[in-house]
């Protein structure tokens, strides 16, 4: 969004946002679900996930305590800079000099857009700090150290082979991400030429290497809907339901699981074990219409559930209204078409 101008509404709405979750924040990278349900002009019709103000951001996602500890480990730096400032210029060192250029444009750029939120940037900033510390140490920084090993035998293994050990556990969990996003999109590639088996494993893969990332259930259960209606297997269509439910609980403001489980329901609720009862339907679809009041889906699902539960008139209403902000679309048409049973 290269319009500035614009992005003043953005930040108004996560200072509301920040007063509202001063201390411990709405969780990391939600601000894009409480953006949906906070939604201001020109952004009605846009997706907007980020502040374009990392600080911000951090602010109201991770509260005052998250964007404190962040500040305070830039303060340590720039402090240690500082510093040693006249021995780094005296030695000329030119990796020190430039890290610290290198992550002081990233900081200022942080202030109008999202470096800290691309991996790959986030990753080049981490190499800046380390090469920053080493530098800083060589020229006698104090330091904290981890207690040494001796060279002989800790619980039957050498030293050198606990810290590979470590080093590599320490990799492979900042990897994990990256791992389960693999996964997600090979289970996709599976799903694609038809291989649904291994597309159920791979997602649960995904599912179980980030076990709180929201996305990963909705796919999944996705899924497990299509092949139960396909198969006509009632019990398939239960794990579809029992995982959406899954990540809805995961994450309450991302809504997507949620709104396949309504649609679930309402579709093929004979199928199912516990079918919703039409008060546990409107619930739903409700709490769905408050996280996302601008989004064409949920509007088009409350229709569905409207008439599904019997309030035919509202339903027709709740369209034509729908009809008149979407002239043009083709799902909201074929939607009236529907709920007036033409």
């Amino acid at each position: 969004h290269g319009d500035s101008s614009n992005r003043w509404e953005i930040y108004q709405v996560a200072w509301r946002g920040l007063a509202e979750y001063l201390w411990l924040g709405i969780g990391y990278y939600n601000f894009g679900y409480y953006f949906e349900a906070h939604k201001v002009p020109p952004f009605l019709d846009r997706r907007i996930i980020f502040v374009h103000n990392d600080y911000l951001e951090f602010a109201l996602e991770t509260g005052l305590l998250g964007l404190g500890l962040f500040l305070l480990l830039i303060a340590a730096v720039y402090g240690q800079l500082f510093k040693f400032r006249q021995q780094a210029m005296a030695r000329q060192c030119l990796p020190l000099i430039l890290s610290a250029a290198a992550i002081t444009s990233m900081l200022a750029h942080a202030l109008v857009d999202y470096p800290f939120y691309i991996p790959v940037l986030m990753a080049v900033f981490g190499a800046y700090l380390g090469i920053i510390n080493q530098q800083l140490i060589d020229m006698g920084a104090t330091h904290w150290q981890l207690p040494k090993i001796s060279a002989q035998h800790f619980l039957g293994l050498r030293s050198s082979f606990i810290g590979n050990a470590l080093a590599i556990g320490l990799v492979a969990w900042l990897s994990l991400p990256a791992l389960a996003l693999g996964a997600a999109n090979y289970s996709s590639y599976r799903l694609l030429i038809g291989d649904a088996q291994h597309a159920l494993f791979w997602s649960g893969v995904a599912r179980t290497l980030q076990p709180l990332t929201a996305s990963y259930y909705w796919k999944e259960g996705i899924i497990w809907r299509d092949q139960g209606v396909a198969q006509n297997r009632p019990e398939l269509l239960d794990k579809g339901n029992a995982v959406f439910s899954q990540g809805f609980e995961v994450n309450p403001l991302e809504v997507n699981s949620l709104l396949e489980k309504i649609a679930l329901h309402r579709q093929y609720g004979s199928m199912l074990k516990q079918p919703a009862s039409h008060q546990d339907i409107m619930a739903w679809i409700n709490y769905v219409k408050s996280r996302q009041p601008n989004s064409d889906e949920a509007q088009i699902e409350y229709v569905h559930c409207l008439d599904f539960v019997g309030e035919h008139a509202k339903a027709i209403e709740q369209a034509k209204i729908l009809r008149d902000r979407r002239p043009q679309s083709k799902p909201v048409q074929k939607l009236l078409e529907s709920v007036s049973h033409e």
